[in-house]
């Protein structure tokens, strides 16, 4: 019981957190649907943690990049957010194992 009312807890910690962090619009990427939601939304929380005075909506641009190993998907994201652009490059990696594809987020420097 205890540790169902810390999930509880958690979960809505997490989700008023969620009310706050701002938003975006997403053009060029090849991603869709769910993928392009939970891609869009890690971005949104490493770039808010970068910039956590910023509260404007970010508005994000993708161009492809050249992968070098099969079926994977390379992007460069700009978020444009408060004057500033910052670039992340996002991974596709295909998991037919287990169904979906992976991805990650790297901040570019």
């Amino acid at each position: 019981m205890k540790l169902l009312s810390m999930f509880s807890l958690g979960a809505a910690l997490m989700l008023s957190g969620c009310a706050t962090m701002p938003t975006a619009t997403v053009t060029g990427s090849s991603a869709s649907g769910r993928l392009l939601r939970d891609t869009a939304r890690m971005v949104l929380i490493v770039d808010s943690a970068r910039m956590p005075d910023c509260k404007e909506r970010r508005r994000i641009t993708v161009e492809p990049l050249v992968s070098d190993k099969p079926g994977i998907v390379v992007e460069r994201w700009q978020v444009e957010r408060c004057g500033t652009n910052k670039f992340y490059r996002i991974t596709y990696t295909p998991t037919p194992s287990i169904g979906g594809t992976d991805f990650s987020v790297e901040e570019e420097r």
